[in-house]
């Protein structure tokens, strides 16, 4: 958990870097959401797992998009090796985004069913 907890804040860093260079918005709210999530699930709040689904979600859009956009104008290397080392990094990346979702979710399902039964037992007595 901490781990994805560092990468958001480090996705937020680096969008803020972007956001402040080219003046943009969008790269403001993905800072925002991206810094807001990290802050939840430190807190350990259940809620925190909708921001890292949103900024996984839209860097995994974002590098698929990029990758077809690449290939579309003739990939940059001819050999296969310099290919697939290129392409590497982009699906480390994937690979902590789409892994780190399941593991996300994983770990808040189990503490909201356990937030859950504690209410029932409270309703109960």
């Amino acid at each position: 958990m901490v781990l994805l907890i560092g990468f958001l804040m480090v996705i937020s860093a680096a969008t803020a870097i972007y956001a402040v260079k080219l003046h943009s918005v969008f790269f403001g709210l993905i800072c925002l959401i991206a810094g807001s999530g990290a802050i939840l699930l430190c807190l350990r709040k259940p809620i925190g797992r909708y921001p890292f689904f949103v900024v996984a979600g839209l860097i995994v859009l974002w590098w698929s998009r990029t990758t077809l956009e690449i290939v579309s104008e003739g990939w940059p290397y001819m050999d296969t090796v310099s290919s697939v080392i290129s392409v590497i990094p982009g699906f480390l990346l994937m690979s902590v985004c789409i892994f780190g979702s399941v593991y996300i979710h994983r770990i808040t399902r189990k503490e909201d069913e356990s937030r859950k039964s504690g209410l029932e037992e409270d309703e109960s007595a």
